[in-house]
């Protein structure tokens, strides 16, 4: 676990990890890999967060170039995608009955509002709710499933 940083207010902060402004991509996903492949295989929703200011990077960090244009520059869903699915294809070689869905949503929380990735051209009124098992949902959010990376 990190190290606790020294407190602000009554609020404190803990950080596992600082990555200083040359940090490559893979510095940034390496630390989350095995996390991705266990929940993969664990049948565990999983969630990844950015949050910073204005022009921090954040976009950068979790999509990579607009371009495309590096393998090294792929961003953590791209990485993560990878991870997800080079576990279940090892899964299914080991097992050949075993099965996987995979589903995927993507939001953006941008000055307070919830604005759907995978659907931009949506109208939903998205609300951040928890559901009958206490689990955090979005309300409203696309939902897609997902069978390999070409998709």
């Amino acid at each position: 676990d990190g190290d606790a940083a020294p407190a602000l207010g009554d609020a404190s902060f803990s950080f596992d990890q600082v990555l200083g402004p040359a940090a490559s991509q893979a510095d940034v996903y390496t630390p989350i890999e095995p996390l991705v492949r266990q929940v993969a295989l664990g049948g565990v929703s999983g969630a990844v967060l950015c949050y910073g200011q204005t022009s921090a990077g954040k976009t950068f960090t979790m999509e990579g170039p607009m371009c495309h244009c590096s393998n090294e520059s792929r961003g953590i869903v791209q990485r993560s995608l990878e991870t997800l699915f080079d576990a279940i294809r090892e899964a299914r070689a080991a097992d050949s009955e075993a099965c996987f869905k995979v589903h995927i949503s993507m939001v953006e929380i941008y000055v307070e509002k919830l604005r759907d990735v995978l659907d931009l051209d949506s109208e939903a009124d998205l609300q951040i709710t928890a559901d009958q098992n206490g689990r955090t949902q979005v309300r409203g959010l696309c939902e897609v499933q997902v069978e390999d990376l070409a998709a």
